[in-house]
């Protein structure tokens, strides 16, 4: 085992060299590595309470604002039910999203807290697997983002031109 993690040190060697025998061994992570690593599973849980909350006011101020837009006169397109239903299958589309961006981030810091504290090879795979999750879903939302923007842009010109 002191092979591999001489090896480890050398630059380019991949994290789980030195795992070769048992995935549940030590992980040979840098102590400068494992000191930043450490501090991650709590910013990953903040980041995942202010998607959750953030949903949550999104939900809030969906259904405060819905009615207001109603009565707006150029947005007369809104008080047809079609479009409500377009924006509130939109709003659900835009809200899983965000929970499960929430989710994944709170799972990665689970993960990624038990990878450290029981230097254990298999959190730390599960960890970076909600990672990954995590920002597959970000480039989801973003594009989900750009869609409504786009849409709710198209709506806007065409109750202004009639």
């Amino acid at each position: 085992m002191q092979y591999k993690q001489n090896a480890m040190q050398q630059p380019n060697a991949p994290l789980d060299d030195a795992l070769a025998g048992s995935r549940t061994q030590q992980i040979p992570v840098p102590d400068e590595t494992r000191i930043h690593w450490q501090e991650l599973p709590m910013w990953a849980r903040i980041l995942a309470v202010t998607n959750f909350a953030g949903a949550a006011m999104t939900l809030i101020g969906f259904f405060t604002l819905f009615p207001i837009l109603r009565k707006i006169p150029f947005l007369d397109v809104v008080t047809s039910n079609n479009i409500s239903l377009v924006l509130l299958i939109a709003l659900l589309f835009v809200l899983v999203l965000n929970t499960l961006i929430g989710w994944s981030l709170w799972r990665y810091g689970d993960s990624l807290k038990n990878a450290l504290l029981f230097d254990d090879g298999d959190q730390l795979d599960l960890s970076f697997y909600y990672l990954r999750n995590y920002f597959r879903t970000l480039g989801w939302m973003t594009i989900a983002y750009m869609v409504l923007s786009v849409l709710f842009v198209a709506v806007i010109f065409y109750s202004m031109s009639r």
